[in-house]
């Protein structure tokens, strides 16, 4: 018999919380039943720990697809369901992926894993981030190249640390507490890696562009999740007694510039 795990309507880095309780008190090898219908928003973290889910699972599990035909088509725009299929038995009407594209404002779920192939496949996403950064969120050409740079530093160190597969994804939004200007949204989930600590020394190296650039990073792993949060986000700087998050997130907002002053994030 399978055990449901029911998937909130909003799913972001907050409440995919709801999903890990929900799972706390079943064994690994539990059979699971992951019912996305109710779901109509995802953001990009949400969306790799969901695949992140599925690997730590030593059962395979099940995947009910949201019952909204638009949330499933972004699903399958952004490649989820594609490498859903890899770990789930998904269930319920699969849309048809749209034919191959280059978005301004989507960098689609990268598979990533340690080997030859991943310096290229990190060339790939940095690739797609310089377009957003530069012609969608107005940021400098030296700033942008120095993000590009940090960022590929960052997902080959963590990735590198992992024993399976890491997942990235990027989305740029209307970020309602950003005014409903644009911020990119940023995840990077690996299986694996070492304490929170050494996290978030790996991720050090991003803050200094947070300050700059009025963004925010946070790392989630284990029972915690630290923040460094800019004057615009009512985010705390850390949660703790969260329940256990399979591997390890990091999560970066890099806001449209279009503001003059800059504030240190808390």
């Amino acid at each position: 018999m399978s055990h449901v795990i029911t998937v909130p309507p909003s799913l972001d880095l907050l409440t995919f919380d709801q999903v890990l309780q929900q799972l706390v008190v079943l064994p690994r090898d539990a059979e699971v039943l992951v019912d996305a219908r109710p779901c109509t928003w995802a953001s990009p973290g949400a969306l790799i720990a969901l695949l992140m889910l599925a690997q730590s699972r030593t059962t395979r599990s099940a995947l009910l697809l949201p019952g909204k035909v638009e949330t499933a088509g972004y699903w399958s725009r952004n490649k989820f369901i594609r490498h859903a299929g890899t770990l789930f038995d998904v269930e319920g009407p699969v849309p048809d992926e749209a034919p191959e594209r280059t978005s301004g404002s989507l960098i689609e779920i990268t598979r990533l894993e340690p080997g030859d192939d991943l310096a290229g496949a990190v060339q790939d996403i940095v690739s797609r981030l310089r377009v957003i950064l530069s012609q969608e969120l107005s940021i400098d050409q030296r700033r942008a190249t120095e993000l590009e740079k940090t960022f590929a530093e960052v997902c080959l160190a963590m990735v590198a640390r992992t024993s399976g597969p890491a997942w990235f994804m990027g989305q740029l939004f209307n970020y309602k507490k950003r005014g409903g200007r644009r911020v990119l949204d940023l995840a990077l989930s690996a299986p694996d890696t070492a304490d929170t600590a050494s996290c978030i020394d790996v991720t050090q190296r991003l803050r200094g562009h947070a300050y700059a650039l009025q963004g925010k990073v946070t790392v989630r792993a284990g029972t915690e999740r630290h923040a460094w949060v800019p004057a615009w986000d009512d985010d705390v700087a850390l949660r703790e007694r969260l329940p256990r998050f399979v591997g390890v997130q990091l999560h970066m907002l890099v806001p449209e510039q279009v503001d003059a002053t800059r504030q240190h994030p808390r």
